[in-house]
């Protein structure tokens, strides 16, 4: 008799463990789940952005009935304009402080100015560099597609 109380005693104590067990089980698994969710859904933020901007723009040109042709090049501007649903650009670089965008600025313009002539011979003096930093700091990124008008003659920027 005293074998089977043994035996019944060590049966509920491997019960409750098993049931401890699978509660913790359980719940490791639903936090796994919802940090990896949470994850795949911060990823998604920025594309989901992204189309919600091409939407709006897709109704707009739908309800103002525009051309097939402008409406394909609003949709290749967005494409250009937005990499992977992110946006690149003025605002990206105002959360940082001035000294920081200066200096990206400065970089990411680089080749465009030893492209031109009157920039690539300008000496390394410090009142070069202040032109230069001025000329950088007010310059715009915009894109434009083959063909377009910048520009007319006669017309201020």
């Amino acid at each position: 008799a005293r074998c089977r109380e043994l035996h019944k005693e060590w049966c509920m104590v491997e019960y409750w463990m098993t049931i401890a067990t699978y509660y913790l089980g359980a719940v490791l698994f639903s936090v796994l789940v919802s940090n990896l969710s949470s994850i795949i859904m911060s990823k998604n933020i920025s594309s989901r952005n992204f189309e919600e901007r091409m939407q709006i723009m897709n109704e707009y040109m739908k309800s103002r009935k525009l051309p097939l042709n402008i409406q394909e090049n609003v949709r290749e501007f967005f494409h250009l304009t937005y990499k992977d649903g992110q946006v690149f650009g003025r605002d990206v670089l105002d959360e940082l402080t001035p000294q920081l965008r200066r200096q990206i600025v400065a970089y990411n313009s680089k080749e465009i100015l030893e492209k031109v002539p009157l920039f690539a011979e300008c000496e390394t003096g410090k009142v070069e560099q202040a032109l230069l930093a001025q000329l950088l700091a007010s310059m715009e990124n915009h894109h434009y597609f083959e063909g377009e008008v910048i520009m007319e003659e006669g017309t201020t920027a």
